[in-house]
């Protein structure tokens, strides 16, 4: 399958949310960090991890998270506060279709088939770069380490020397060691040495390597998103700060440890790599200013822990909480009571020997009778909505294994002479009748349910790269059908006749069980006819749609977006009639 048939528009507005949500922590931490700008560097830090962090964890799964625990809650909502429309804004900000809108219809056409697949092979190409520049740096130091002689411990890490000019530093993440220059004893003081190698212990206590190499995924991902490289150089800058500090506080001298710095930055190389904690990164003349002055940090008050902890607690339950209350509820309450009514109602179980549904029918004059139906069919005609769009209520609605009925409901002024008569033509329920049949539902099966939107699968229908095989209908008075999609239906094909690019989207969807979105930007009705091969598996209904539609010259891409559910939060046996 060609890459353009694998993507689809919602991983670009997802990539496009998520990118917008975590440049608002990146703001969010640049104000705290200036609020704290008196306090300790290593608050900071931590501040700033979170927003790095906030780049691998999308908030769509805290939202995601918050819908499955609202499933597991049996009680039905019945209101959805004024905060969710907020809430809402933040987690969706932009839509895919907003986004493309402003294009013009060829650019939306390249974009679909060609602009995804340029952006990934830009993308993997800049992420190998930074990766083998990350991976360059390392396999130098790891070398420098096996080469290195092991030396009289001054520290709780294992100590070595190297003979290569590279600065002090603790090299490794799981098993840190200090590598010490092998004439840092002869070309530094000891008072010199002892405040250096005070410095890289704060850097081991502090497992900067390990969360700066957390970063260090971060840019290799993100590569492409100036924050980022913004973040790293924050990163760098408060850690270096914090073990200065941390340092200074242990009581050694501030001019010796000064000194000892400025020698290192004489004497040796800075290593390039973020993950190796060295003693000479980030701004220098700052740092000397800062430990010669002695700028004064002082502890978190309370009120500065409660606003970090409030952050932090917001950033958490606020997608989770968007995930709990999403749903809108549409319940016996929130039905407009201006449903239009059936005037007189039958409803009978079906006989044991009914286990077919014969289906719902409409006749002139009005007359609505259903043979064989369950309850979740008639919510289904009601509603209009397929079978993957219900959950929720006892089994014995099932479409399949439930409880059937037959009914018979007269409209007002219905004509009494349509009552069942096969000699009449069959119609689809219109408007008003699956009005008439949802307020039946509520009043004689005492139904209640909530509509909400979920994340799942979807499929797109979208214009291929091969010419279109579709032709102008032949009867346009012919009723818009399309059928026989299946390997082992009709000799193995796809045919229509007098049917939309809408309408061919909601037959598929029947098929595949989760909502087709069209996408091909085709009006008006067409015939068409391909037969599928037999090498495909009758049982692989997507794939055989798939190479159906590839035939026909449209594509089918599979992907994530919304489904508009409902779920039914009560439902009684019908009342008598």
């Amino acid at each position: 399958m060609s890459f353009p048939g694998i993507w689809h528009e919602h991983w670009t507005a997802a990539i496009v949310n998520h990118l917008w949500q975590s440049t608002i922590v990146v703001a969010i931490a640049w104000l705290l960090a200036m609020l704290l700008r008196k306090n300790q560097a290593r608050t900071r830090y931590w501040v700033w991890m979170a927003a790095s962090l906030k780049f691998l964890l999308p908030f769509s799964l805290l939202v995601a998270a918050g819908e499955w625990a609202r499933s597991l809650l049996s009680h039905p909502a019945t209101a959805q506060p004024a905060i969710a429309s907020v809430l809402q804004q933040i987690e969706q900000p932009i839509a895919f279709q907003q986004v493309l809108s402003a294009a013009p219809a060829a650019v939306a056409a390249q974009h679909a088939n060609l602009l995804p697949l340029a952006l990934l092979v830009v993308w993997a190409c800049g992420a190998l770069v930074v990766a083998a520049r990350w991976s360059r740096a390392w396999r130098h130091i790891r070398a420098a380490v096996r080469a290195a002689s092991p030396r009289e411990s001054m520290a709780s890490l294992p100590v070595f020397s190297t003979n290569e000019l590279i600065e002090p530093g603790v090299f490794g993440i799981f098993h840190p060691v200090l590598l010490l220059p092998e004439d840092i004893l002869t070309r530094l003081t000891p008072s010199q040495v002892k405040a250096v190698i005070a410095h890289e212990m704060c850097h081991a206590m502090r497992r900067d390597n390990l969360t700066f190499a957390l970063h260090m995924i971060v840019e290799v991902v993100f590569w492409f998103y100036p924050p980022v490289w913004w973040i790293g150089a924050r990163l760098i800058e408060e850690r270096e700060r914090a073990c200065d500090e941390t340092v200074v506080q242990e009581g050694n001298a501030a001019e010796i440890y000064a000194e000892s710095i400025l020698n290192v930055c004489k004497l040796y190389v800075e290593t390039s790599l973020g993950c190796a904690a060295g003693v000479t990164s980030a701004d220098l003349k700052e740092r000397i200013l800062r430990i010669m002055i002695g700028y004064a940090t002082h502890k978190l008050n309370l009120c500065k822990k409660l606003l970090l902890g409030s952050a932090g607690l917001v950033a958490l339950t606020a997608p989770l909480a968007l995930g709990l209350i999403d749903a809108k509820p549409v319940n016996t309450q929130s039905v407009p009571s201006t449903l239009p009514e059936f005037e007189v109602a039958s409803i009978r179980p079906s006989g044991p020997t009914q286990r077919e549904l014969n289906g719902l029918y409409t006749y002139p004059g009005g007359m609505v009778v259903c043979k064989g139906c369950t309850v979740q069919y008639l919510i289904m005609e009601a509603l209009n909505v397929q079978p993957y769009q219900i959950s929720g209520g006892p089994g014995w609605i099932n479409l399949v294994r439930g409880q059937r009925y037959d009914i018979q409901a007269k409209p007002p002024a219905s004509s009494l002479s349509a009552r069942s008569d096969p000699a009449l033509p069959k119609l689809p329920p219109n408007i008003e009748q699956r009005q008439m049949l949802l307020s039946l539902l509520i009043h004689r099966f005492q139904l209640q349910f909530q509509a909400t939107t979920r994340q799942g699968r979807v499929f797109l229908l979208t214009r291929g790269s091969k010419p279109l095989k579709l032709d102008p209908p032949a009867d346009k008075n012919a009723f818009p059908w399309a059928g026989g999609i299946s390997g082992g239906w009709l000799g193995g094909g796809v045919r229509g006749e007098n049917i939309s690019m809408p309408q061919l989207a909601h037959r598929l969807s029947r098929f595949l069980h989760c909502p087709v979105f069209d996408r091909t930007g085709l009006k008006g009705s067409y015939d068409f006819e391909y037969r599928i091969g037999d090498e495909q598996n009758d049982n692989d209904i997507p794939g055989i749609l798939r190479a159906a539609m590839k035939g026909i010259g449209l594509n089918l891409a599979s992907g994530r977006g919304p489904v508009e559910t409902i779920i039914v939060e009560h439902v009684d046996q019908p009342s008598a009639n």
